[in-house]
């Protein structure tokens, strides 16, 4: 009879949480220098020519700080979203925060979501807010919908405003509206909705420049929550 531990198996290693695995490929993939190194561990929608003319085609700014956020799992879909604030230098010897997300699907590895972080700290969002167009638009965003609107839109009074942000607890990179009978009021509305007034969200928004209200006052509308996570 053998000896106990004499020629047996090795028993399998732990399975590693999947929070930990996140945490570690999202710190990695901030220290990558190019979109070859990036491409294997990231998810998105986008094509490979538009992500070649990304930041993520370079170094990113130093990583003051990575700290957990939320973890969101969905056992429908054997899918775990974990979210994180990144505070990265703004070159100005300040801080730019930002929230990013990594995904697990199933056993598979994680991977990190890149287009809400192209929206935001990309820019996409915010050259989108600069200037009116007859385009719409769809981004994932950080949102935080409830206030009154102060501002000088046509119909004010029957609007609700919706700020955008990068991340909560931070200043809008601007603000969108919409009124107090649209679908985004109605979800406010709904307990059961999953979105609060005044709690900060990561949302996709299907929104556009509102032109025709009074084209010397035109406004950015949110149109529709199309879905209450980031999702490529």
């Amino acid at each position: 009879m053998p000896n106990i531990g004499e020629n047996q198996p090795e028993a399998p290693a732990p399975p590693v949480d999947s929070g930990i695995a996140a945490l570690r490929l999202l710190e990695e993939f901030l220290e990558m220098k190019s979109l070859d190194e990036r491409l294997p561990h990231l998810e998105s929608k986008l094509g490979e020519a538009v992500l070649a003319s990304s930041v993520l085609n370079g170094p990113l700014p130093e990583v003051l700080k990575t700290t957990v956020d939320i973890r969101e799992i969905n056992s429908i879909e054997l899918v775990t979203d974990h979210y994180y604030h990144v505070d990265f230098a703004n070159g100005e010897g300040g801080v730019n925060p930002q929230t990013m997300l990594v995904r697990t699907r199933g056993t598979a590895p994680p991977k990190v979501v890149v287009d809400p972080f192209l929206d935001l700290f990309g820019g996409r969002f915010e050259r989108y807010a600069a200037e009116p167009t007859k385009e719409a638009g769809t981004f994932q965003v950080v949102i935080s919908a409830g206030g009154k609107c102060y501002e000088d839109i046509p119909d004010a009074e029957k609007k609700i405003t919706m700020k955008i942000l990068a991340r909560e607890d931070t200043k809008e990179i601007t603000k969108a509206y919409f009124g107090e009978q649209s679908e985004i009021a109605r979800m406010l509305k709904d307990e059961n909705s999953g979105l609060s007034y005044g709690m900060a969200k990561a949302c996709t928004v299907f929104m556009r420049w509102n032109l025709e209200d009074d084209p010397e006052r035109p406004f950015l509308e949110a149109l529709k929550i199309t879905e209450l996570n980031w999702n490529p």
